[in-house]
């Protein structure tokens, strides 16, 4: 007994459905040109078949489940539709993006060679700048060298004063002791550092 024309044409549009599925995921994967038409080509080839064995079968639950599936496979068309309109557009943000970077780039480098043409032009300003930073540094250095020799000087001839000051009026106390001397002149305690404390604490 031979193999009948609907068995038959179904197997053919089973072989067809797999190879739809094949380049469905192919075409998801690479996302060509080529493998979009191949894909389209297959669901054409799909339906095509499915619609003769449509016209082959007669049972009624055989027609009933065929119509399932043929409705099945439309809305799966439908969503691998969405997923090429949405690559397609994805392709295209991706080509707008590559050309928004070609600008930037190109905005970039006029950017650099603006500033640099800026730099070069404040770079002698900057150089007569920093030179009179420096100058100014070096005096102000200067100045405060100065201040602090002149403070050590103005500070130890005020210790040296008040140690001769000390040293004479110890000097008078001691002749007046061995009696060289017949008074004694005070101590000067006016000051208000240890020399001066010394003496307050002598009295």
């Amino acid at each position: 007994m031979g193999i009948k024309k609907p068995t038959l044409e179904t197997g053919y549009s089973i072989r067809t459905l797999l190879l739809y599925r094949l380049y469905t995921m192919k075409y998801l994967s690479s996302n060509t040109q080529e493998d979009k038409e191949t894909l389209i080509k297959e669901f054409e080839t799909l339906q095509e078949g499915l619609s003769d064995v449509l016209d082959l079968v007669e049972e009624e639950g055989r027609i009933k489940r065929l119509n399932e599936a043929i409705a099945l496979l439309n809305k799966h068309k439908e969503g691998v539709d969405e997923i090429i309109k949405i690559i397609n557009n994805r392709n295209e943000v991706i080509d707008n993006l590559s050309l928004i970077g070609s600008n930037i780039e190109k905005l970039a480098e006029d950017v650099k060679f603006s500033v640099k043409k800026d730099q070069e032009g404040i770079g002698s300003e900057l150089t007569t700048l920093n030179e009179n930073i420096l100058k100014m540094s070096i005096i102000i250095a200067i100045i405060v060298l100065l201040l602090i020799l002149l403070s050590a000087i103005f500070i130890s001839k005020q210790i040296s004063s008040q140690l001769e000051s000390f040293q004479v009026g110890l000097l008078g106390f001691f002749k007046y002791l061995n009696r060289e001397s017949k008074s004694v002149e005070r101590l000067d305690d006016s000051t208000k550092n240890e020399i001066g404390n010394y003496v307050k604490s002598s009295k």
